[in-house]
């Protein structure tokens, strides 16, 4: 048996998340599992860096599996046109056109996806213009009303560090802890250039060593719900003190969210 790095991208617009669920086939894993044992003629379980939620998306995601040795002569002898491997031309050719193999290559049979990581980035996409372009409609939150700027960006300091995040956990999670660090907690721009217009988005950027259920976007829609005037700044400081599911903000909407980058420990 062979363990494979996998490397995928995904618009999660219509699908239940990446975990497969009972009852529930249209599941990113579920999808990519069936694609990937028919490849393999044998049956493959895939395990991911992360659950995404219904509607969130994948820039970059990373998964293992272990598959029989004689799936290794599909990584062989790329395609002198394409560039690809004989697997990746061939999962993708399997896929639906909203997920998308990048790169497969071969690791040591220890990789695990999942609890190597090193650290991992989500954006969350805000739209601020007064129209919103079609495409845009399920990549970033539409907010036409003007947020006071100023005081999200002071909210948005004190989330970088070691702190307690359970007030931002959604309800359902079995973690031991809800302790996390982030490396990077900030607000910046991103320019989507579409085929006939440009619109630039506000974009908070958060970098951690892990995320806990629905964290993402409840920091987001916290840090709107400030900039709306509805609570001062010192608002996040005060929740990351003491704990208080009560005190957050309305969560963000699913579409706005991007799984942007994953990087592993150097072995």
């Amino acid at each position: 048996m062979a363990r494979l790095k996998i490397y995928l991208t995904y618009d999660g617009t219509f699908y239940h998340g990446w975990q497969r669920q009972l009852n529930t086939p249209k599941t990113i894993q579920e999808i990519l599992e069936t694609k990937l044992s028919i490849m393999s003629n044998a049956r493959v379980s895939i395990m991911s860096s992360g659950r995404t939620d219904a509607g969130v998306h994948a820039r970059i995601q990373v998964a293992h599996a272990t598959v029989p040795d004689t799936v290794l002569r599909l990584l062989e002898n790329p395609s002198p046109i394409l560039g690809e491997s004989r697997l990746v031309q061939g999962l993708n050719s399997l896929l639906p056109r909203d997920i998308r193999v990048l790169r497969i290559e071969q690791v040591a049979p220890d990789f695990h996806a999942l609890r190597q990581i090193d650290k991992k980035t989500y954006l969350y996409f805000i739209d601020p213009s007064p129209v919103q372009l079609p495409e845009l409609r399920d990549h970033a939150w539409h907010l036409r009303m003007p947020l006071d700027w100023k005081a999200v960006e002071k909210a948005t300091k004190a989330l970088a560090g070691r702190h307690d995040f359970k007030s931002f956990c959604a309800a359902g999670s079995s973690v031991k802890t809800t302790t996390r660090t982030l490396f990077e907690a900030y607000w910046g721009t991103f320019k989507w250039r579409g085929i006939s217009h440009t619109t630039e988005l506000r974009v908070l950027r958060l970098t951690g060593s892990g995320f806990l259920r629905g964290m993402v976007r409840s920091v987001a829609g916290t840090l709107v719900f400030i900039g709306n005037r509805r609570a001062p700044p010192e608002r996040v400081a005060q929740l990351l003190e003491t704990p208080n599911r009560a005190g957050v903000g309305p969560t963000a909407p699913a579409c706005g969210l991007w799984l942007w980058d994953v990087l592993y420990k150097k072995t």
